[in-house]
């Protein structure tokens, strides 16, 4: 219980410095665009509780397959994936083991130094880099896919996006979310046309997992105008323009992925 009240205190305080953070941007006019702010604000609530939909689920399912777990043991319900190993990896950095895996040291890195700074809780701020993570590859996403569809279209493949299988590893402790958010960093550059950026994004995301590598792919199939072709066939597709069949795709991918779940939690031992 203990465990409990302190998970939704640390949420509480974040999302309370967050916004007091945001209050003084607009106030010194560093952020000048409310209207932006507002869009990106809703998109990033909508994915908290999404992520929250998830851990929900994932708790509800393991408490009936498995035994009592707390909301907040992250590391157990997702443990599927060797999230404790990776959590334990967080604590004790060490550069001999730090790219085991699919991992690389950044990542390790990043969580040790913060996990040292909140008073030794690893686990929590492993967590809220997923979720805060999460939020800015949303929001990210969404600008790029407003530069090729109209905001009803992007939002649609947005949701889309956010229940494909596997989305909720999004929000696990582990570096899925950090590198996936670094890699569409690196898009959005490329779009921008800010090679420096591109450069950066991609340095990082290579540096955090063996996944950030797909960055690289990016800038060739971008000269080769992949996207674009993409974004074409998206728009003129009647099948995936329909508001009907996007529903029943949706209602099949948040099944697929209840499913899924399910029998990875059964599988921990």
């Amino acid at each position: 219980m203990g465990q409990f009240i302190g998970g939704f205190g640390a949420a509480f305080i974040l999302a309370a410095a967050a916004t007091v953070i945001m209050k003084f941007f607009l106030d010194i006019n560093i952020i000048k665009d409310r209207k932006s702010v507002i869009a990106y604000s809703k998109i990033s609530l909508s994915v908290i509780a999404i992520g929250a939909v998830y851990l929900f689920l994932a708790a509800m399912i393991f408490n009936s397959i498995k035994s009592r777990v707390n909301f907040f043991e992250f590391d157990t319900l997702f443990n599927f994936m060797g999230v404790k190993k990776t959590v334990g990896l967080c604590c004790d950095f060490d550069i001999r083991h730090a790219a085991d895996g699919l991992m690389m040291p950044l990542y390790p890195y990043i969580v040790n130094v913060i996990g040292k700074i909140v008073f030794n809780q690893y686990l929590l701020t492993a967590s809220f880099i997923s979720f805060a993570s999460a939020c800015v590859s949303a929001c990210v996403l969404y600008s790029l896919l407003s530069r090729k569809f109209t905001k009803e279209k992007s939002v649609n493949i947005l949701l889309a996006a956010a229940n494909l299988p596997y989305a909720f590893m999004l929000f696990a402790p582990t570096y899925i979310s950090f590198s996936l958010m670094l890699i569409l960093l690196s898009a959005l550059a490329l779009e921008k046309k800010n090679m420096l950026s591109f450069a950066a994004a991609t340095v990082l995301a290579c540096a955090s997992s063996k996944i950030g590598f797909i960055s690289v792919l990016i800038y060739p199939l971008y000269r080769l105008n992949v996207f674009d072709f993409m974004a074409n066939v998206i728009n003129k597709s009647k099948v995936l323009n329909n508001g009907v069949i996007n529903r029943i795709i949706l209602a099949v991918l948040v099944t697929a992925n209840g499913v899924i779940l399910s029998v990875l939690i059964r599988s921990i031992r």
